[in-house]
């Protein structure tokens, strides 16, 4: 597939958008670009599309949305975000939930603490460390991987249905080029291996779903996702 430039006047805010500190901690581990690509011949490597999903992102985006809008939908750091609800089940055991599919886990990481943090302690004690996890959603951008000729979406699927739905034919997107499949290129994206996206002489592509007769469509019961959040705690005396 051929990768076209994002026209020089965006270059400015395609610079501003690396510079994000949360773009920076998501694409480091490829070297990165942006560019602009042919929605219909992506590779796609998700199997179902929730099209009450769809419909909402619809009416959020622009019915005919200009290169500047795309870039706001499409690589932005940040995205309008579902609401998450909270619930404690018990100690220490924290339940999130959230309509949208894409809320997970993003790890955890020891912070210093604060005045702020020892008058919020609820249980009293004399704290000397604190650890945060926290919960959200993937990243903003709608990235691809790049090996060779070949592309496949990694993030972003449903932005991307959307908008090929809406009429859109290309869009700006993050791409992480694969210099050494074999080593850098993820062992599966979305379930399917990578011997699959990349050595198969025709996978499935963004446009096949739009084929009246290659998909079907299910209707089932509203979905939530929930994330369950459990802190085991183990005290012992060791030897020093």
């Amino acid at each position: 597939m051929q990768v076209t430039d994002v026209p020089e006047e965006y270059h400015p805010l395609l610079r501003r958008y690396a510079a994000d500190t949360l773009f920076k901690r998501t694409f480091f581990s490829l070297p990165v670009s942006f560019g602009m690509i042919e929605i219909d011949k992506l590779v796609a490597a998700q199997r179902t599309v929730n099209l009450d999903y769809v419909a909402r992102l619809r009416k959020q985006f622009p019915s005919k949305p200009t290169l500047a809008e795309l870039l706001e939908i499409c690589v932005a750091p940040t995205r309008p975000m579902d609401p998450v609800q909270h619930l404690e089940i018990g100690p220490n055991v924290h339940v999130f939930s959230s309509p949208n599919s894409d809320i997970r886990f993003l790890g955890s990481f020891l912070k210093e603490i604060t005045p702020e943090d020892v008058e919020a302690a609820a249980l009293g004690g004399l704290p000397v460390a604190a650890v945060i996890s926290f919960v959200g959603y993937g990243s903003a951008p709608i990235n691809v991987f790049k090996a060779g000729r070949r592309i496949v979406l990694n993030n972003g699927f449903h932005r991307v249905f959307a908008l090929r739905q809406a009429g859109v034919t290309h869009i700006p997107v993050v791409i992480q080029t694969s210099n050494n499949p074999t080593l850098d290129f993820p062992p599966t994206v979305a379930g399917l291996p990578k011997e699959y996206l990349l050595a198969v002489t025709r996978p499935v592509l963004m446009k096949d779903f739009f084929e009246p007769d290659f998909a079907i469509t299910l209707r089932i019961r509203d979905r939530i996702k929930t994330v369950t959040l459990a802190m085991n705690v183990n005290q012992h005396e060791v030897p020093a």
